[in-house]
């Protein structure tokens, strides 16, 4: 008797669910043939972009605190550590900026936040050029962690 009484019920279902669907309202005209006609676009390629290239270049012409270019005493104060440096086909120095918890990752030539110029990225530390001094900065700095390069005199910058 269960099975039979399903079977009704499921019958039931099916009739209702055929008479709404033969009883839903019918659309207009006018909202039917506005829906053909509208073309779908993709926009254009300058409306997708976020900055163009001459925004690019302007912001690249800008002189940040801290980047060390202009009077020789920019960024003089800001202190830096070298924390790692990742090898590859570009050795590259990893530098925690005074407190910061993110670290910079800067290669050669890259202007460090004290002003000074990276001038090298050795396996065992950094060759740092400052005022035309060029001092090495070792990754596990030691008792004589301040070594000038050869032939060349610098005082120490007392900043580590």
């Amino acid at each position: 008797m269960n099975a039979r009484r399903l079977q009704l019920i499921a019958a039931g279902v099916v009739a209702l669910a055929a008479l709404a669907g033969w009883l839903r309202p019918i659309p207009d005209e006018a909202s039917v043939s506005a829906s053909r006609t509208a073309q779908w676009r993709l926009p254009a390629r300058a409306d997708l972009e976020r900055s163009s290239a001459q925004h690019i270049s302007a912001a690249q012409g800008v002189v940040w605190i801290g980047d060390g270019v202009g009077s020789a005493g920019a960024g003089s104060g800001v202190q830096w550590t070298l924390r790692g440096i990742l090898g590859g086909p570009e050795p590259v120095a990893l530098v925690q900026v005074g407190a910061e918890p993110l670290m910079k990752q800067l290669k050669t030539g890259d202007i460090l936040p004290d002003g000074s110029r990276l001038v090298a990225v050795e396996e065992g530390g950094v060759v740092v050029e400052r005022a035309g001094c060029k001092e090495r900065r070792p990754l596990y700095p030691s008792a004589e962690s301040v070594d000038p390069a050869p032939g060349e005199a610098c005082a120490s910058p007392g900043i580590n």
